[in-house]
Formats: C-alpha cells, sequence, structure tokens
C-alpha cells in the first residue's frame, strides 16, 4: 500500500507520523504529518518520542496542526519546523443552527461532552454546580466515557446531586446534536485541548460554549459573541462562568456565523 502511494497523511506525529517518515525514506512519496494534540503537548517531554518525532518532522514534506498555540509548541521543540495551521471543520447539516434561544426558561440547562478524566476539568464542574445550585434552578447532563466515572457518580452523590446532575455515558455522535441543542450551552472546563470537535460543534448549532482559556480554544471563541472564558479552573471559577453566561444575550445565528468559514471542504481544499 505504501510502496503504491504518491502521498500519505499521518495522522498523528507519534507513532504514526514516526513509522510514516521511515517508509517515506524506502518508497518516497509525500509525506503530511498530522499534529493533534496530545501527540506534541505529551510525548515531546519524552526524550525518546521527542528525538523520534523531530527526525519525522525533518523527513516530512509537510508538517501541519490543529491550532495556533500547536504550531508554537512545535516551532520550541523544533525550531527547523513550521507548521501549517489546518482547522478541522464542521459538519454544518448535521450540526444545524437551533430553533429556540438559549437562557429563556426558568431551568438553565448544560451539556458536558467529552472524556471522563480529571484533566477535562470534571471534578470542578461538579463543585460549580453544586455552589450553584441553591441559587439558581440549573441542571447538567454529562456525556462521555473514562477512566474517572466511579469517582465522578461519588462526587455527584457527595453533594447530593443525583436529581440535578445526569450522567449518560457514551452516545452515538449522530445523537450529539440534539443533546446540545436542548443545552442553553455547552460546558468544558479542560486542562488541556487542541480545538475540541464538540466546542466548533456546539457554536455551529449557535449554542455559547463555556471553556478554559486553553490551547487553540481563544482562536476560534470571541467573548460574548460566541462564548465564556472561566478565568480561574475552580468551582468558584466554574461558578461564575456560568453565571457571567447566563446574564448574557445571545444571539444564535451569530455564534453560528462566528466559524461559518471552518467547513470540511475548506479543510480539503487546504490540506490539498
Amino acid at each position: 500500500m505504501f510502496a503504491k502511494a504518491d502521498s500519505v497523511i499521518a495522522s498523528w506525529a507519534y507513532s504514526e507520523g514516526v513509522c510514516s517518515a521511515v517508509l517515506k525514506k524506502l518508497f518516497k512519496f509525500k509525506l503530511i504529518i498530522e499534529c493533534l494534540g496530545s501527540d506534541v503537548n505529551a510525548l515531546m517531554k519524552k526524550p525518546m518520542h521527542k528525538i523520534q518525532m523531530k527526525w519525522a518532522f525533518k523527513m516530512a514534506t509537510s508538517v501541519t496542526t490543529k491550532s495556533y498555540a500547536l504550531a508554537k509548541v512545535i516551532k520550541h521543540h523544533a525550531p527547523s519546523i513550521t507548521a501549517e495551521v489546518v482547522y478541522n471543520g464542521v459538519d454544518f447539516d448535521t450540526f444545524f443552527l437551533r430553533k429556540t434561544s438559549v437562557f429563556q426558561q426558568p431551568n438553565s440547562h448544560f451539556v458536558f461532552i467529552g472524556s471522563i478524566i480529571p484533566t477535562k476539568g470534571i471534578f470542578e464542574l461538579v463543585e460549580g454546580i453544586a455552589a450553584l445550585k441553591d441559587e439558581l434552578s440549573i441542571t447538567l447532563s454529562i456525556i462521555g466515557s473514562g477512566s474517572s466515572q466511579a469517582q465522578l457518580k461519588e462526587k455527584v452523590e457527595s453533594f447530593g446531586l443525583q436529581q440535578t446532575i445526569r450522567i449518560l455515558g457514551a452516545i452515538p455522535h449522530n445523537q450529539l446534536c440534539k443533546h446540545i441543542q436542548n443545552a442553553d450551552a455547552l460546558i468544558l472546563p479542560s486542562y488541556r485541548e487542541g480545538v475540541p470537535n464538540v466546542v466548533m460543534e456546539s457554536l455551529s448549532t449557535g449554542t455559547p460554549v463555556i471553556v478554559t482559556k486553553v490551547g487553540g480554544i481563544p482562536e476560534v471563541v470571541q467573548e460574548k459573541t460566541n462564548g465564556v472564558f472561566i478565568n480561574a479552573l475552580s468551582g468558584e471559577g466554574v461558578k461564575e462562568a456560568i453565571l457571567k453566561a447566563k446574564n448574557t444575550e445571545w444571539q444564535s445565528d451569530a455564534i453560528r456565523a462566528s466559524i461559518s468559514h471552518l467547513t470540511w471542504a475548506n479543510t480539503a481544499q487546504h490540506i490539498q
């Protein structure tokens, strides 16, 4: 297969990018190495992985990233490499514009979609909801799976939030839109991210996001236009961001328009 290829796209710098770079020496195809985030942010801290990835970058025809923030990380570790930023696209037909306005009902409903792991800020999110339960009528749906599911359930129960927070587990991707559109905002209090697909999917429905200012998120989220930033990743910080989102006037069509250029067609054209 590699022997017949004119071009190869290796998603993830390690190990796909490194292996493809070895094969490029044999078969002379054009090679694009796509860096997605954790491959560089985490594995570059391991000396042997770093050596192999830097070598693969030099062998590649082109290196791409999903954000300018990640391109800067690559430049830091491999100064001779200038990565091209190619954002992921959004399926605007699957994630279509919502018909209802946000924060119009007495109960404010939020949704978290992601891995159930500590670095997604899931425990701080529960603490923030707990801090608001006597102040607002509020509910939260948590969608996803991960290694911390049991601890999350214990955390919810310890605050007596079983009626406030629903843990739904993993659901098919084609069902996410209705959960996003049923929410007043998507909330993702991560410690680290690239440019999360779920953030762009939420914005494409006209639903604002409550997020941390990490990775490439500030490249697509603008305060008061399509989202709110969590200034301090803590229960109190989450609470403040939720209140700010609730007290902001949102225009769903403007939220969707803010990322209207991020189509899969444009992504494919950029890669070509």
